[in-house]
């Protein structure tokens, strides 16, 4: 066995929630007597189906790297949302460890889980067999959540074998969140519809939110409705009523897992899965009368549900502070964090922001109320002057809709900006977040303007680039007519010598036959005048016939710089003979003995100009010898070949000087050269460019940096 390290990690979705917190203390408190540290990760939960994507999980890939003993996994709370699928991938990532899982059955490795059929089934049976309740209802947890499942098929099972009648109505679609449950129960009662006696809940969150929910339509609690949980998380006793619940065996989960795990790590087999009972905790929500000691009925308790409202609030407030800095866009923040405001203590938000160019009247953009976005219609936004907020929702924030909330205005500033004002109603408890949010948001809004004036600044940046390169196409166009100027004028610079020379001869040789013929007709004409006569026409005659094949020349000369020649042909070869041939073509020309490494296909076959890709490789071939190596003896090139789609693509690497940053750009520009001192005129490349784009109508490229060679990138259409 390896050398331990006598270190567990732990994996969490978070620590805010008392589930958590008592599954880390138990792993701890076993794996401390054994002398193990404990290492906790918290990286969120795994999003569902419709849930955004959590920036923090991340850092579960980035785990496996990390040296550890074994790992211990909530994944019953990390996919609570996502799903064992989700769950079973990541766990995946995991398996060269020692695993064990607590909250969800795991395929791949052995898991810890709460007996939630147990404690549902003792609390259903007391409320139908001790309360007398038979219209009941239960509001159900995420979709694929197993426990969740597992208390809803509980709750079914146990009004089956009481004979209760099972009602489709009153079984809702939870996920677990107090936002969500409070809504549930609104809507519920707001439908009009026939309500059940009790509300069963897959968790004490949905359980405090559907108790809020009903207390908002002026319902009591178990008078009009019972409720009850499962968690008994730390604030069920402190409720009012206190909440009906199952114990959720969190801490006795967490020493089984540790337990289990540092087992596995021996060598020990475990089994599949490791039950821990549940228990029911009877307590008024449910109508039960339970006696109470005088210190249940003391400010102490008071005081204990204010401290677990003010710990859950400001853990909501974490969630949206990370979402305030996930979004610019303040429609799309409210979107996604309107229920966490509400869990947060912000019950109601009202934006009212100033136009950019006119700071005396605001209007109002954005209004959140009891965790929901209120869309606007355009006569709602208008404000009058002396009014904080619109008529139609001004004697709304006069009055606050609860006893334990303040209505704050907080400005919304940046430095020397000014955009608004907001206007929330806010828990007295945190009270203080309503002063934290008018800086957040004044933050974000300045982010979401700098953000728009950084795109008004791109749009004015890339209007300014068209400008610049419609200015280049113009200043291209006039040098496309000065080179042109300046090619006629230097092929009239070379045709006029022979040209003038041919000229003058024929002049001559005019004069001297018109000479002649006159002293014919007057019969002056002597054999000496007529040899001389002779010999000064056959000489004119030669220069003249000199002066044409010398313009004929430079035409032919002219004609080859032509890249879009008539006479060009396609012809089918094998790359390698192209390669090969143009090599030998030069080979005992070239200064220095070159090396030639080929790598392709020998049955590769070229279908295209050859003739211009054979020049173009010259050239290059060329280029190496005289830049790559100078005054070496020897050097060596590097060609590939490969197929890209219809496209060849051919690589040209030297190995020699190479170049820098400053000629790179302009190494296919007619006439620049770097040794031009040595006789050279810098047109080969400036040939292989032109032979490249204009003959086989493909792109070249370049890359090459100092004392590291270079290499010439050649890619052309073949046909098929």
């Amino acid at each position: 066995m390896a050398e331990l390290n006598k270190t567990i990690t732990m994996v969490l979705p978070t620590m805010v929630f008392k589930v958590e917190q008592e599954l880390l203390a138990g792993a701890r408190d076993y794996l401390c007597s054994h002398g193990y540290e404990l290492l906790t990760v918290v990286g969120g939960y795994l999003p569902g189906p419709n849930d955004a994507n959590n920036i923090r999980n991340w850092i579960y890939e980035f785990l496996p790297d990390h040296t550890t003993d074994g790992v211990i996994f909530y994944g019953g709370g990390i996919g609570y949302s996502a799903g064992n699928d989700a769950t079973e991938q990541l766990v995946g990532l995991f398996k060269h460890l020692p695993i064990i899982n607590i909250g969800s059955a795991l395929d791949s490795v052995p898991s810890v889980l709460a007996d939630n059929r147990e404690g549902i089934c003792n609390v259903v049976k007391h409320l139908i067999s001790k309360q007398g309740y038979s219209k009941l209802g239960f509001l159900r947890g995420p979709v694929a959540n197993e426990e969740a499942n597992a208390r809803f098929n509980a709750f079914c099972d146990t009004l089956e074998k009481h004979n209760v009648p099972f009602n489709p109505e009153w079984i809702l679609q939870g996920d677990f969140v107090r936002s969500t449950g409070r809504s549930i129960a609104k809507g519920l009662v707001e439908s009009g519809k026939p309500l059940p006696e009790v509300m069963v809940c897959a968790n004490d969150l949905s359980a405090h939110g559907f108790i809020e929910g009903l207390t908002d339509c002026g319902l009591a609690v178990p008078t009009d409705m019972a409720v009850t949980g499962f968690d008994n998380f730390e604030y069920a006793e402190a409720m009012e009523p206190a909440l009906t619940t199952v114990s959720y065996p969190a801490y006795a989960m967490g020493q089984a897992a540790a337990k289990g795990l540092l087992a596995k790590i021996s060598g020990k087999q475990l089994d599949d899965t490791k039950d821990i009972p549940s228990k029911a905790i009877i307590r008024e929500s449910c109508g039960a009368k339970i006696k109470h000691h005088k210190v249940k009925e003391s400010i102490y308790l008071k005081q204990r549900r204010a401290q677990i409202l003010v710990r859950d609030m400001h853990a909501q407030r974490l969630t949206f502070d990370q979402q305030l800095y996930q979004h610019t866009n303040l429609k799309l923040l409210f979107d996604q964090a309107a229920q966490n405001l509400d869990s947060a203590g912000i019950h109601q938000l009202y934006l009212c922001l100033f136009d950019d160019d006119d700071s005396s009247d605001a209007k109002l953009q954005h209004q959140v109320v009891d965790g929901e976005v209120i869309p606007l219609a355009e006569h709602q936004k208008s404000i009058v002057t002396d009014q904080l907020l619109p008529e139609h929702i001004g004697q709304r924030w006069r009055t606050p809709s609860r006893n334990d909330t303040i209505w704050l205005v907080h400005p919304l500033a940046f430095e020397h900006m000014v955009f608004g004002y907001l206007v929330a109603e806010v828990n007295v408890l945190v009270c203080e977040f309503g002063e934290a949010l008018g800086i957040q948001l004044s933050q974000a809004i300045n982010r979401q303007k700098m953000l728009f004036e950084s795109i008004e600044r791109q749009h004015e940046l890339e209007c300014s680039l068209e400008a610049l390169k419609n200015a280049h196409l113009k200043l291209d166009k006039a040098e496309k007519v000065a080179s042109l100027g300046r090619l006629v004028a230097g092929i009239g610079h070379e045709l006029n010598t022979p040209l003038g020379a041919g000229i003058t001869m024929a002049s001559m040789l005019v004069e001297e036959t018109q000479s002649l013929t006159n002293q014919l007709l007057q019969a002056q004409l002597s054999k000496k005048r007529l040899n001389q006569s002779l010999t000064r026409a056959h000489d004119a005659a030669e220069s003249i016939l000199r002066s044409l094949e010398r313009a004929s020349s430079l035409v032919d000369i002219f004609k080859s710089n032509s890249f879009e020649k008539e006479d060009s042909r396609w012809q089918s070869l094998t790359i390698w003979e192209v390669i090969q041939s143009s090599y030998f073509r030069i080979k005992d020309d070239l200064e220095l003995e070159l090396e030639l490494d080929v790598q392709c296909d020998k049955a590769l076959i070229l279908e295209c100009d050859v003739d211009a890709l054979s020049s173009a490789l010259i050239h290059l071939l060329y280029n190496s010898a005289h830049h790559a190596y100078p005054g070496h003896k020897h050097g060596k090139v590097n060609i590939s070949v490969s197929h890209k789609g219809n496209n060849l693509v051919i690589k040209y690497q030297d190995f020699g000087l190479g170049m820098d940053k400053a000629a790179l750009p302009r190494v296919f520009e007619p006439f620049y050269t770097t040794q031009r001192s040595t006789g050279h005129t810098g047109l080969g490349l400036y040939l292989v460019y032109n032979l490249v784009s204009l003959r086989l109508h493909g792109v070249i490229t370049v890359s090459s940096r100092k004392q590291g060679g270079t290499q010439f990138t050649i890619e052309v259409p073949t046909r098929k």
